[in-house]
């Protein structure tokens, strides 16, 4: 495979099992949507791409609460054979609430121009 496009597919997948602040709660533990996030990486992802990668936390303390959370909770998911890897990463994929990317999705849905049938086409002679 070409180096460029397996580093793509490589990267599109980071961001996938990219696990972010909001995914885990103020006790730095995930919450059910990190867990919900956790298990399809986990259950469901082709086994070569079931890295999951936790951001850094605002100290060393949050980063390894955060990586205990995800261990622990792929533990119980995979209780037998090999685990899959838990580490952690500087790099935030992008992305933003829900709020405003529907605010954004509405704003270019409503700059659409309203969809025409094509006219009659003109007949010259």
């Amino acid at each position: 495979q070409k180096v460029p496009l397996r580093t793509m597919i490589e990267n599109g997948w980071r961001v996938e099992h990219t696990m972010t602040e909001t995914l885990f709660g103020s006790d730095e533990r995930l919450t059910r949507a990190g867990e919900k996030r956790v298990e399809w990486i986990v259950t469901q992802s082709p086994e070569q791409w079931r890295t999951v990668y936790v951001v850094r936390g605002g100290s060393l303390e949050a980063t390894e609460a955060r990586l205990d959370s995800v261990q622990q909770y792929v533990a119980q998911l995979v209780p037998k054979g090999p685990m899959p890897a838990v580490v952690v990463t500087t790099k935030v994929p992008p992305g933003g609430s829900g709020e405003y990317l529907n605010e954004v999705h509405r704003m270019y849905r409503d700059s659409l121009p309203a969809p025409q049938l094509p006219g009659t086409p003109e007949i010259v002679n």
